[in-house]
């Protein structure tokens, strides 16, 4: 997917850039310390790395013959590869949950809410993601016992489900190499693989989340249906409900009709798709808190109170918590969206980064002023922003025609003595998983 060139897209870039070179040098700054090693080390890294990403954005450039023309990649070889990398990424995924579970554990105060006993009841909580989870693991604890084993196994397969629908919710709108890449760091990144550790509803919304990015993909087609977006926007409105971090989605949704075409449907045509996905998002949205007054007893306007009281600014942000855990994930992250900051000059005919460059400013200006929910997946959600957006900034390295074409969107092929479409694909794979583990 990409969109025209605009100021816009020249402002988007501006801020991935010096967003992407602060957060590389600090990065490695930081791990340069934990190393035990001077700061001043860590920014000859980051300078390092970043002329590593320049020089990989051009050796893919070169090697997926960008400009010669390639026929659109649905071969069993390009099918192949994409296969592999994904079912590999989720076993090696599986396998780093499996080894990292804690059976000695007591499960914290969600297993204690959860948990079978007398009464068997739930207690009732304001926040409508963490009441949703109780039920959840209580019915999971009504079959199996209380057994805290049984809730890591829940979270571990909820997350591997959110991953699967991601990843075909991704390639849907962005491509083969960002969704590849967004399922990669939700596989190996350690603050997502410790959060199937703990009980917690991270890994449920975040299913939740990744199922309304495939819906919102459903929508992306030659021409677009108002409809879908009506669907999109209800679903949004839900999960917004049950976690602020759900209205994100309605910038996704814009993806798709901002998208650039050959032939551009009519204005009214996307207005018409904006305003019926804000109109389902905001009655599902009421809807929910209504439904919600009507089964506690509580008036509306009480109900929609206690709801944005929970999302007040002010409290911890999500970048405290990175900061303290010492984790060095930021580096490969930083390392690959220099790709798209370097690509965004090489190759000038589309425009592939700035939706997702927005994404990332409004998903880092909500969790900088602390309105997200602390045991709610914004960390998971910020991640896999910026997964995205390191994706796309590789797929820009890569012949349009060559990567991310809708499956029903008409095709011009043009035919090239050079096929290196499947190989520029694999070797753009390649350098991704090795600049991401430098």
């Amino acid at each position: 997917m990409s969109w025209k060139r605009s100021v816009f897209g020249n402002i988007m870039w501006a801020a991935c850039a010096l967003f992407t070179v602060l957060g590389l040098a600090e990065s490695s700054a930081a791990a340069a310390l934990t190393l035990g090693v001077t700061a001043g080390a860590g920014y000859v890294a980051a300078g390092v790395l970043f002329v590593l990403a320049a020089a990989g954005a051009v050796l893919i450039g070169r090697v997926a013959g960008v400009g010669k023309g390639a026929e659109k990649s649905a071969s069993w070889k390009a099918a192949a590869a994409e296969a592999l990398f994904a079912v590999m990424f989720l076993a090696l995924g599986l396998i780093l949950r499996i080894e990292g579970m804690d059976m000695t554990g007591d499960g914290g105060s969600y297993y204690e809410a959860a948990m079978v006993a007398g009464d068997s009841s739930i207690p009732e909580l304001v926040h409508g993601a963490s009441y949703v989870y109780l039920w959840v693991l209580h019915i999971l604890f009504l079959l199996v016992g209380n057994k805290v084993a049984a809730g890591i196994w829940l979270q571990i397969v909820l997350q591997l489900m959110a991953a699967v629908f991601l990843y075909f919710g991704v390639r849907k709108l962005a491509g083969v190499i960002p969704a590849l890449t967004s399922l990669g760091f939700l596989m190996f990144t350690a603050p997502v693989v410790e959060e199937t550790q703990i009980l917690s509803p991270q890994p449920l919304y975040l299913l939740l989340f990744s199922v309304g990015i495939l819906i919102i993909s459903g929508c992306r087609r030659e021409k677009l249906r108002p409809a879908a977006f009506l669907f999109a926007g209800i679903w949004i409105g839900i999960i917004g409900y049950l976690d602020l971090c759900g209205f994100l989605l309605l910038l996704f949704a814009a993806a798709p009709v901002l998208e650039y075409r050959e032939k551009p449907g009519s204005a009214s045509g996307k207005i018409m798709s904006v305003l019926l996905c804000a109109a389902g998002a905001a009655s599902a949205f009421f809807g929910a808190v209504a439904a919600d007054g009507f089964v506690s007893g509580k008036p509306f306007l009480r109900v929609l109170w206690a709801w944005s009281a929970i999302f007040e600014p002010g409290k911890q942000g999500v970048y405290s918590d990175m900061l303290k855990s010492g984790s060095m994930w930021e580096i490969p992250m930083f390392t690959l969206l220099c790709l798209g900051v370097v690509s965004y000059w090489l190759y000038r005919e589309r425009d592939y980064i700035c939706v997702w460059v927005m994404i990332c400013c409004v998903a880092a200006a909500v969790c900088g002023s602390g309105m997200l929910t602390a045991g709610m997946p914004s960390l998971s959600c910020v991640l896999l922003c910026l997964a995205v957006t390191a994706g796309a900034g590789v797929t820009a390295c890569i012949d349009r025609r060559t990567m991310h074409i809708a499956d029903d969107e008409p095709v011009k092929v043009v035919k090239s003595e050079k096929k290196g479409g499947t190989f520029g694909m694999v070797v753009a794979i390649i350098v991704t998983i090795i600049l991401g583990a430098a």
